[in-house]
């Protein structure tokens, strides 16, 4: 188990985009993801776009959801509010 320091699912979402499948969330460990070992081959592959992903700023689960953050987030999220 890893400390992604943010919510797993959110990360697990993060690592599929770039093409590297982990395990799902365990809860209550919402900040820890499964990940297994590989074959070295695949470990080689994994690690280069696993590890940017980890030092990336944290979305939370809305904004993964909708795909947004920064700016055009917080434009929508004020539309909703201001609704």
């Amino acid at each position: 188990m890893v400390d992604v320091k943010r919510e797993a699912a959110v990360y697990q979402q993060m690592c599929r985009e770039a093409g590297v499948a982990i395990a799902r969330p365990f809860p209550p460990l919402t900040n820890y993801a499964r990940i297994t070992i590989g074959t070295m081959d695949e470990m080689r592959k994994a690690l280069p776009l696993m590890i940017p992903l980890l030092s990336a700023p944290a979305k939370t689960s809305a904004q993964a959801a909708l795909g947004r953050t920064g700016a055009a987030f917080d434009a929508l999220a004020l539309d909703i509010y201001s609704c």
